[in-house]
């Protein structure tokens, strides 16, 4: 059995039976992304008290 594709389906079905559902989803997947690498290098900064 292939859970992964049997997960995938079912998912399927509930965002297409719930938009609610399918708008948090996406909201979740849009957090979770890994982040875009940052271009250039990092600038260190410093706090002189």
């Amino acid at each position: 059995m292939n859970y992964e594709r049997e997960l995938a389906q079912i998912e399927k079905q509930l965002v297409t039976q719930d938009p609610l559902l399918a708008e948090k989803l996406e909201t979740f997947e849009q957090i979770t992304a890994p982040r875009p690498p940052r271009a250039g290098p990092r600038r260190r900064v410093y706090l002189l008290a």
